[in-house]
């Protein structure tokens, strides 16, 4: 344990301790001795907040902006949660943990010392997600469908396996001398990430698969070695499409984008049947002049090459023989050579074209399992892998039984098997050694927290999250880090935090793209969209809408079209393209083939939108009921805001037919839903209901108790889509009691800037003018919400101008 007066920004897999306090913000739990301290969650942030910037006073203004999203709230809101906070850590005076900073903000003040959450922490047992071994590239499970684990109807953005890693920059010139101009003759040891590329051959015979096979062997060796290495797929997706750079922008790139602090090129010569394999280095010390092996052997003059890199550089040599069997080597990287740029056929061919003994032997058989999982013959990968686990040649290695029973319970998960592949997974987390292999460790444990995200655990997602980041750390596994980001992404939108969301998606937008990925790259920018939405920024979402229609049209044919159908759909409306936006959802109702998930999500938005749009209340009802009646909607973690909007939908159309028995009922099964506490937008909406209801019986005073606890829950999320949704029933409420123009006007400065870029906000302003005006102001805001309108039409009652005295 540490202590730290001085720090950047807190990672998520530290422990934190000050006072009698204990604080995993992985978890978000703080600990006083063995009892649990209970944090509202606004005060939970501003804690976490200084805490990370414990080095400086934090203004008031900063921590608005990253705790609410938005620098118009009120110093009096930030102000009432930091004396919750204080409340909580008994420090009423803030003279021991949070103090004030006159006129500028607040500091934290305590000692705190920070230690890291113990890798082999115990978790609670939740579903995985299936991946295959940790070394593969960009084919995800297309039977797993996380793309239709939305947590609402505009993010059913991919939730992609994870197994991640933190990928650090650079501060040095690799490319030059050092500062006196000399070049090192014996660098130091590498400390940094290590980037090997791909070998340029010189041979007049068929030795194509040298590219990558002597590629991929280096990096195997130096990896062996105890270096960190960038794997080598990685490194083939940052190379695509950019053939035409010289050596020395090619290098700057790869630095840039892994971090990477040594870049080793290779060239293989084969001259009258004698091979001479050459590695050079750059490195942050200066460059490694070439370092030769040579033999009639191209695999052989590669260990050569790499025994004398080893000398060099001071490191142990590693393992000088991959499998042994010099014949088997050179099978293997022949057939990993065609794997890596997914000639699958090509590398089945070698496979069986090999005599016996060469393909019974383990790493032939895992490398078999694998293609065919790539292919989608799962059946046959199943097969494949629990025969090697009957082979006693396979047992005998404990890294290699690893991989097997890893791969393996990533195949039964794509045939749907969960129950029996979570618990071999969870088996293996509770058992293996993560040294034995971090990158399959951290696809187990990242599998794991992606499911726990489904299921709504948002604790344990963290944890697992964060425990597959702390394998893969310094990894430089820029896909694998996309996927991570997008799972932190996913999670922070569960939590109704869409400004923390767009962070995550920020860097993995930037991830895919770097490597080219397009699945990724569109799946990402479907979840921006919908965080923009959430933030009510429609410009922004819109901004993204043509990239993001032209990376999905690149996608394979039949690649989740209702995912594409149903973010348009959402944004489309918030444009007043009502038309195509209706034309879109009931193309997802009507299409057998869209997930279950898809067809919930859009039937609740059917619901929501029959009601808001004045349609019929029969059909709404109808729609609202084929999401509350699912039981898996009822009980997926992940649908819990559809679920509740489908529940607000309903009551709202059975009060609107006057079937208030029919209403009542409803919200007696909205009340008693397990979801019904579980994020801002379900409490929110549960509060509007019970408001609603009140109002319609004539219980005007339990109305507005329920409308104001709606509001308190929408202004601590801080979550703009959120406090509209809040603002759009309270605010006509209010101005239909004596005297609650005022407060009409309060509720509605809550959307502040949002009243210029969301039509729906635009209406609440108008609709406040018109009462307290001036008519200047008045006309002005008629002008906004017109340009926003597109296909729909300003409510008539809204055109009269306001009968106030004018301005």
């Amino acid at each position: 344990m540490t202590s730290r007066t001085g720090s950047a920004a807190t990672e998520f897999n530290e422990i934190l301790r000050f006072g009698p306090y204990r604080l995993d913000p992985a978890a978000r739990e703080l600990r006083r001795g063995d009892e649990e301290i209970a944090v509202p969650p606004k005060s939970m942030a501003c804690l976490m907040y200084l805490i990370a910037r414990r080095d400086r006073a934090v203004d008031r203004d900063e921590l608005i902006e990253a705790i609410w999203g938005h620098s118009h709230l009120t110093d009096g809101a930030l102000a009432q949660t930091i004396l919750q906070l204080r409340k909580v850590l008994g420090d009423g005076e803030g003279t021991h943990f949070v103090k004030s900073v006159r006129g500028y903000g607040y500091r934290w003040a305590a000692e705190t010392l920070v230690e890291k959450s113990a890798d082999d922490d115990r978790m609670e047992p939740v579903p995985i997600l299936a991946m295959q071994d940790a070394a593969s590239h960009d084919a995800v499970p297309h039977s797993v469908a996380p793309t239709r684990n939305g947590s609402s109807y505009w993010r059913l953005a991919a939730l992609l396996a994870v197994t991640l890693s933190v990928v650090g920059g650079i501060v040095w010139h690799l490319f030059g001398t050092r500062g006196d101009g000399a070049t090192p003759s014996s660098p130091t040891v590498p400390n940094g990430l290590v980037l090997v590329l791909p070998v340029e051959v010189f041979d007049t015979g068929e030795s194509d698969w040298v590219r990558l096979g002597v590629m991929d062997m280096i990096s195997t060796r130096l990896r062996r070695s105890g270096l960190a290495v960038v794997p080598v797929e990685t490194v083939l997706q940052l190379l695509r499409g950019h053939g035409d750079e010289s050596p020395a922008e090619r290098a700057k790139r790869l630095v840039k984008a892994t971090g990477s602090r040594w870049i080793f090129s290779v060239n293989a010569r084969s001259v009258e049947h004698r091979w001479s394999v050459s590695i050079r280095g750059l490195t942050e010390h200066g460059p490694i002049d070439a370092l030769r092996g040579e033999a009639s052997d191209v695999l052989q003059a590669t260990h050569q090459a790499v025994d004398v890199l080893a000398l060099t550089l001071g490191i142990p040599t590693g393992s000088a023989q991959v499998v042994g069997d010099p014949k088997l080597q050179l099978l293997l990287h022949r057939t990993r050579a065609a794997f890596l740029e997914r000639r699958f056929d090509e590398a089945l061919g070698l496979i069986e074209a090999s005599p016996a003994e060469l393909r019974i032997h383990p790493e032939m058989r895992i490398l078999t399992a694998r293609i065919r999982f790539d292919q989608r013959n799962l059946t046959l990968a199943r097969e494949l892998y629990e025969q090697l686990l009957n082979d006693p040649a396979a047992m005998r290695d404990p890294a290699l039984v690893l991989r097997i029973r890893a791969n393996l319970a990533a195949t039964l998960a794509s045939l749907g098997e969960v129950e029996e592949a979570r618990a071999m997974m969870l088996d293996i987390v509770d058992r293996a050694d993560g040294s034995q292999d971090p990158r399959a460790m951290a696809s187990l444990t990242a599998n794991l927290g992606v499911i726990a995200i489904g299921n709504g655990d948002r604790v344990a997602a963290w944890r697992y999250l964060m425990k597959a980041q702390r394998f893969l750390t310094g990894g430089g596994d820029i896909l694998e880090l996309a996927k991570l980001d997008l799972s932190m992404g996913s999670l922070q939108d569960q939590e109704d935090r869409p400004n923390e969301s767009m962070r995550y998606l920020e860097r993995a937008r930037a991830g895919f793209d770097a490597i080219g990925n397009p699945r990724g790259s569109t799946r990402v920018r479907a979840a921006m969209i919908g965080a923009q939405l959430q933030l009510l920024d429609v410009p922004a979402a819109a901004a993204i809408e043509p990239m993001y229609l032209s990376m999905a049209a690149s996608l394979p044919i039949g690649e989740d079209p209702s995912e594409a159908q149903t973010v348009l759909a959402s944004l489309w409306r918030a444009q007043g393209k009502i038309a195509q936006s209706w034309a879109n959802v009931d193309a997802v109702i009507a299409d057998p083939a869209a997930g279950a998930k898809y067809h919930l999500a859009a039937n609740s938005l059917r619901a929501r939108w029959l009601v808001e749009d004045g349609g019929t209340t029969d059909q709404a009802i109808r729609a609202a009921r084929a999401v509350t009646e699912t039981e898996d909607a009822q009980r997926d973690g992940q649908l819990r805001a559809v679920v509740a909007e489908a529940w607000l939908a309903q009551i709202r159309a059975e009060i609107r037919l006057r079937r208030l028995d029919e209403a009542h009922r409803a919200l007696g099964q909205f009340a008693v839903w397990p979801g019904r506490d579980d994020i801002p937008t379900t409490k929110a909406f549960l509060r509007l209901a019970q408001a609603e209801i009140a109002d319609a019986d004539g219980r005007l005073d339990e109305a507005r108790t329920h409308y104001n606890e709606a509001l308190q829950i929408s202004d601590s999320s801080g979550t703009p889509r959120l406090i509209l949704d809040v603002a759009r029933s309270f605010v006509p409420w209010l101005l239909r009691q004596p005297g609650g123009a005022v407060e009409a006007m309060w509720v509605s400065d809550r959307l502040n800037v949002h009243h210029d870029r969301h039509y729906d906000a635009a209406l609440i302003r108008l609709r406040v003018l018109q009462r307290n005006g001036p008519v200047a102001s008045w006309r002005a805001a008629l002008r906004v919400a017109e340009s926003l309108a597109g296909e729909r039409a300003i409510p008539a009652e809204l055109l009269s101008a306001p009968t106030i005295a004018t301005d």
